[in-house]
């Protein structure tokens, strides 16, 4: 079957303390009563997540409810008068005071008028009319399903009601469009998509839903009559019959259905005999009104205080009034998979608008009371949220989900097994309500053939009676003509010739009129053989139409019963499924709230860490200053070695040249020395050679005795030598050392900056995730009515706004008051009234 819903897809969260409220509402009865707004606080306190928020301050107070009840700020002496008042019940006074006052009265027509025709433009009644009925009703606190019933009836016939009517006529008269509308504003279902198939989104919103609430409408169009000599535009009605329809994605899977409020099955209505379903005309340029109108009984049903889809709508919109979100929002998205906030909280105030019998002002008063609309705009936040308790919380939810689910799964299974048997029966009614329905249809052809049947008899009857009429004058005038000619022969005066030939001519159209009629009597006899003819066809269909009629009663009474059981089972499913929905709608509270606080808990733990990394960069840097004077040591005893190295091989270097010179010198002497000593040998006696032989080896001994002297200065150079390279290499080895324990506390250090600057990132990352995680859980306490929303001003407001601090609009009230005084002074009495004021 292709209306069959899908399962079920839960958001939200469970009803909580049903027990306590339950229990606590026993005690109310027995003590004093409980005024409404205490209920509401009590209602908001018993599914509160975290901590309650503080009061608004008395400026943001006066301020958002003298926008919310009058549309405009309050003035400047007002807010300070209300600043220095220190009584404790000044709030309270306030709100009475804006209630009284005739802008309260002004703004919720503005507002009715927004939300009945959503700023549509003026096209068949005028914006003075219309804003007129509605500041009319409002100032008299009219109930508002007294309001809303008018407008759901009003044809725009009757001019005392013609402006209720602008709902239906500026919407085109359009069935479809009126039905999508009626649906949102007056039941708070947006069913637009049910009109050609099941609600592929919302399983809530089926087919047949859709097009009963179409059958009240589908008999209706726009008509033109005349009024005062001008053309006028109504919503006229006629008597409806079953719709048949299939879903776009199912062709030839016919269902029926009767007008039927939403939540219900169709209407029993009343049966007329074939052609009697009409009252008589209420004048000449009207229809006849259906002896049954549909859009009466709507009207009627939906506001009678009984249908709750109708209360529960109205109720959620002036709670949005003030509190700028519906406790199901979108306003006009009621079902199950969206589910109130606050479901028992709806109930309450469902049933004590229905008891304050729909007086608005008395409804917003108790609403403006409550310290839930009278706190702060700003949302509060568990300063130390506990993780570890918020996960026992998510933890006891998830254990008590499996049972919930179960629940609803069983009422799905019941509700499945409900419409399978419902659509068995329906299949039965479908082809025996298309017998009826033919039936009918051949009813009205023959009711037309017997119609026109009548009209011509009725011609025919007109015309014999006009030719009996004509004949009659004919016979006077020839009668009188012959007497005259009698009269004038015995007179023998020469007119009677003519005046007798004109005698003749009466006479031969006398005898052709009498043809005539002749003529007319027998057609006019044969035209009521074909009424009577035609009477008798219609009596004979009307009798088809009766049994048809009598084949489908037993039927549709089993079609009902069986949807009855299906609207059962749905309602139980519903409430399940809301149930569940409510429950994991608190759970994701709960784990908004447990992400918040561990992220709280990981930044915490960040801006520790942040300390102690900072506390290990000052460590590293103190011990890197501290080992800066030994590196420093190490380095200069590395440049003194390195002078003391480089002294010590420049006298190496000065000892070996002055050896490799003394050396060179002796070897020279001493080859000298030879040479003389060989030339001795050959001149022994030389004395020259003989005193230079001995001059030669005293030198050479003394070189000789020398170089050993030198030979010692070299190696004492080259032992210092060698030692200043040893001092010098270690001097090296240990600033190596230095240099890498230098290196190693610096890297240290910078290993501790970075480590610093990481740390100082995530905890950024983790504060900005903080923030966003606040700020979303503080978007869904906002949702939840932990605090009071900020709401846009309306252009009116705005506009009323600007008129009021500028100043403008005080002077133009006192202008307009002076001219009042001064042209219609009150006397001491009249001004003791305050309607006169």
């Amino acid at each position: 079957m292709n209306r069959r819903p899908s399962r079920f897809r839960p958001r939200a969260c469970l009803m909580l303390f049903a027990a306590t409220l339950a229990a606590f509402s026993a005690r109310a009865a027995d003590g004093p009563a409980v005024s409404l707004h205490e209920r509401i606080d009590r209602q908001i306190d018993a599914n509160r997540v975290g901590p309650p928020n503080v009061p608004a301050s008395d400026a943001e107070f006066l301020r958002r409810v003298s926008l919310d009840l009058t549309g405009m700020p309050p003035a400047v002496e007002e807010l300070k008068s209300f600043l220095a008042d220190p009584a404790t019940d000044k709030r309270v006074k306030a709100v009475d005071r804006l209630l009284d006052n005739p802008l309260f009265a002004r703004h919720l027509a503005t507002t009715l008028d927004v939300m009945l025709m959503e700023r549509r433009p003026n096209q068949h009644v005028s914006a003075e009319e219309w804003g007129n009925f509605l500041l009319k009703s409002c100032r008299e606190n009219r109930p508002l399903h007294l309001i809303f019933k008018e407008i759901l009836s009003a044809d725009g016939t009757d001019p005392k009601s013609r402006a209720a009517a602008r709902f239906y006529l500026d919407r085109g008269s359009e069935p479809n469009l009126i039905t999508r509308d009626v649906g949102r504003i007056v039941f708070g279902k947006d069913m637009q998509c049910a009109q050609c198939h099941d609600h592929r989104l919302i399983d809530d919103y089926q087919q047949s839903d859709y097009h009963g609430l179409l059958a009240f409408f589908s008999p209706s169009s726009p008509l033109v009559v005349k009024v005062g000599g001008k053309d006028q535009t109504i919503y006229a009605e006629k008597a409806g019959g079953d719709l048949t329809f299939d879903s776009v994605f199912v062709k030839n899977d016919k269902h029926l259905t009767g007008p039927r409020i939403l939540g219900g099955t169709d209407m029993l209505e009343p049966v007329f005999p074939p052609g009697e379903e009409y009252g008589a005309k209420p004048a000449e340029n009207l229809p006849a009104p259906p002896k049954h109108s549909r859009r009466n009984s709507l009207a009627a049903l939906a506001t009678d205080g009984t249908n709750r889809a109708f209360n529960e709508n109205v109720a959620n919109r002036l709670w949005a009034v003030l509190m700028g979100k519906g406790i199901v929002h979108p306003l006009d998205l009621h079902h199950p998979a969206n589910p109130p906030t606050h479901p028992e909280l709806l109930k309450l105030l469902t049933d004590e608008l229905v008891a304050l019998k729909f007086d608005a002002k008395a409804f917003l008063r108790e609403v403006a009371l409550s310290e839930t609309y009278r706190q702060s705009g700003d949302p509060p936040l568990e300063k130390n949220p506990s993780v570890s308790a918020i996960s026992a919380t998510i933890a006891d939810y998830k254990t008590r989900e499996p049972a919930l689910k179960s629940a609803a799964e069983s009422t799905q299974n019941d509700y499945d097994k409900a419409v399978d048997a419902w659509y068995a029966a329906e299949t039965l009614l479908v082809p025996v309500a298309l017998e009826r329905d033919q039936a009918l249809a051949k009813h009205a052809e023959a009711d037309k053939k017997k119609i026109a049947a009548q009209k011509a008899v009725d011609d025919g009857l007109a015309k014999i009676a006009a030719r009996r009429d004509a004949e009659k004058a004919l016979n006077e005038a020839a009668t009188s003509t012959v007497r005259a000619v009698l009269k004038l022969e015995a007179l023998k005066l020469p007119e009677a010739k003519e005046l007798a030939a004109s005698a003749k001519k009466f006479e031969d159209r006398f005898k052709a009129m009498t043809a005539e009629l002749a003529t007319l009597q027998k057609e006019s006899a044969d035209k009521s053989v074909a009424l009577k003819k035609a009477v008798e066809d219609v009596s004979a269909v009307a009798r088809t139409v009766e049994t048809a009629r009598a084949k489908v009663s037993p039927i549709r009474d089993a079609v009902r019963a069986k949807e009855q059981i299906v609207l059962a089972s749905r309602r139980k499913m519903a409430e399940n499924r809301v149930a569940l929905e409510v429950h994991k709608k608190q759970m994701s509270l709960h784990n908004a709230r447990l992400r918040r606080a561990s992220l709280e808990e990981s930044a915490a733990k960040a801006d520790q860490a942040v300390v102690v990394k900072r506390e290990a960069v000052a460590q590293a840097e103190k011990l890197t200053a501290e080992y800066a004077e030994a590196y420093s040591r190490a380095k200069n005893e590395v440049m003194a070695r390195e002078q003391a190295r480089l002294s010590a091989e420049k006298t190496n270097e000065a000892a070996r040249g002055a050896l490799e010179r003394h050396q060179k010198i002796e070897s020279n002497v001493v080859v000298a020395w030879k040479a003389t000593v060989a030339a001795l040998r050959e001149l022994p006696e030389d004395a020259t050679l003989t005193d230079t032989a001995r001059k030669l080896k005293t030198k050479v001994e003394e070189l000789q005795l020398n170089s050993i002297g030198l030979a010692f200065t070299l190696d004492a150079a080259t032992e210092r030598l060698k030692k200043a390279v040893d001092a010098l290499g270690s001097a090296k080895k240990t600033f190596d050392e230095s240099t890498a324990e230098n290196a190693r506390r610096e890297t240290t250090v910078l290993t501790a900056r970075k480590a610093v600057s990481d740390e100082e990132a995530q905890r950024k990352s983790l504060r900005s995730e903080c923030a966003l995680a606040a700020d979303e859980l503080a978007a869904q306490l906002t949702d939840e009515f932990a605090a009071t929303r900020i709401k846009p001003l309306t252009p009116e407001q705005m506009c009323w706004s600007i008129l009021k601090v500028t100043g403008v609009y005080d002077r133009q009230r006192q202008a307009e008051e002076a001219e009042l005084n001064k042209s219609k002074p009150l006397t001491a009495e009249l001004a003791k009234d305050p309607a006169q004021i």
